[in-house]
């Protein structure tokens, strides 16, 4: 190793204010509600309107947080119920407050969107699942992971498939959707920051590890006793059901078995419900046992596997060739043909001739 000398932290935030002082650490409690944020600053700075349009201004902003809390509050008596029914049916996983982490490694991934979310979901009711017949999910606003048509038609395939009685969907205002499993992410990101860890396993090792009663519990996408599979659900539904209009709009949606096909939707707690048939006129749903095609993970291109192994590898504590972490690829590296026009510095930063 080079012996370098090394500087105290102070030292290194003065250095770093100095070469870089539009480079910031990111301060407690600033990913608040983008909406809430833009509310506060248009009342802050509404010192020349008129009185009218500051009390039309703040009544907007009460308004959006008057939604924000009825939301929150129908979470807290799901919950409150959801964990006297399993206290009533003697089961305690629910009690203890367990969380699945399911880990996925990067050459194994399929993407974000909706297909990896629903998939993941199928996996736990299969394998985390208790039996339930009727199952109420909180979720966190994201359209594209779970606030979505895949969702839905999910939640409206397992009940017209008998594998559920009844399942709701809710969710909170957007921007106001920290709620319990963040917690549980919480715990781990304390114990992460303290691990050295370049596997999988040794990820999963860690999140083990970060709660003292076996809250946090590791789910690795190629257990073999458990083993997680990736399906096209959007293709596969698309012949069977419509599309929800003005989904957006939405934060509560109910199916039971008594109604199939019909989604029942409500913009608030406190809103009326409506009903909404997602079912396809004349189609039937195929056999229970049928599930959708499966995605094959592309896996690394070679570019990736040689950036790994050539800019991340030699950080790693056990550069052998047994390391399971950024190994050497055995596929040829890749030309990289850079255009020299392209890699001319602005004008602003060419050095000046001499």
């Amino acid at each position: 190793m080079l012996n370098y000398r090394q500087v105290s932290l102070s030292e290194f935030k003065k250095v770093w204010l100095e070469q870089t002082p539009h480079i910031l650490i990111m301060k407690p409690a600033t990913d608040l509600c983008p909406k809430c944020q833009r509310y506060v600053h248009n009342i802050s700075n509404a010192g020349n309107l008129s009185e009218e349009e500051k009390k039309t201004m703040l009544g907007e902003y009460t308004c959006h947080l008057d939604k924000a809390k009825q939301q929150r509050e129908y979470y807290r008596e799901r919950c409150l119920l959801s964990k006297e029914l399993f206290q009533t049916h003697d089961l305690n996983q629910t009690e203890r407050g367990e969380q699945v982490f399911y880990l996925v490694d990067e050459a194994e991934e399929v993407g974000k969107g909706a297909n990896t979310v629903v998939s993941l979901l199928h996996h736990f009711f299969e394998h985390w699942g208790n039996g339930e017949k009727d199952a109420v999910l909180q979720m966190d606003n994201c359209a594209r992971q779970n606030k979505n048509n895949t969702m839905i038609r999910y939640g409206m395939w397992r009940i017209m498939t008998g594998r559920h009685r009844s399942i709701e969907f809710s969710l909170m205002e957007a921007g106001h959707t920290k709620f319990s499993p963040d917690w549980h992410f919480g715990l781990w990101k304390m114990k992460w920051r303290h691990s050295t860890a370049e596997t999988l396993d040794e990820v999963a090792e860690s999140v083990r590890r970060s709660s003292r009663n076996g809250h946090n519990i590791p789910q690795l996408i190629n257990d073999a006793e458990k083993l997680v599979s990736f399906y096209d659900w959007t293709s596969f539904f698309e012949a069977f059901f419509k599309k929800l209009p003005s989904i957006s709009k939405f934060h509560h949606f109910r199916m039971s078995e008594e109604s199939p096909g019909v989604v029942f939707v409500k913009a608030y707690r406190s809103s009326a419900e409506k009903p909404i048939n997602i079912l396809k006129k004349g189609q039937q749903l195929p056999n229970v046992d049928t599930l959708p095609s499966v995605i094959t993970p592309k896996g690394l291109d070679a570019a990736r596997q040689w950036y790994l192994y050539d800019e991340i590898r030699p950080f790693c504590r056990d550069t052998s060739d047994s390391l399971q972490s950024c190994p050497k690829p055995v596929c040829p590296k890749p030309c990289v043909k850079i255009d020299p026009e392209k890699r001319k510095c602005p004008k602003q930063f060419a050095s000046p001739e001499m």
